[in-house]
């Protein structure tokens, strides 16, 4: 790797880039501040599952009466709809 006048790191031509780069961690570990800066030194598009699903998780939790967003119960109704819509 090599470094561009912007200082962003540069993938060798011979090395290819990888399709995605999931982050995982605990809440609050940051996730999204790592996420932000891979996208940048890549060059790439983030996608961030709590933004992208958070109208679903919304309803849902409404409908439920659930208001801690971090209950386990709002996890299980809400899991497999919010992976698939990243997917």
């Amino acid at each position: 790797m090599s470094r561009d006048r912007d200082r962003r790191v540069v993938p060798d031509e011979r090395i290819s880039r990888p399709l995605a780069v999931v982050v995982c961690g605990a809440p609050g570990s940051g996730k999204s501040t790592v996420g932000a800066l891979l996208a940048h030194e890549l060059g790439a598009a983030l996608l961030d599952l709590d933004t992208a699903t958070a109208s679903l998780t919304a309803v849902i939790s409404t409908l439920h009466g659930i208001s801690d967003l971090d209950d386990p119960a709002l996890a299980a109704l809400t899991r497999a709809a919010r992976y698939e819509a990243i997917t």
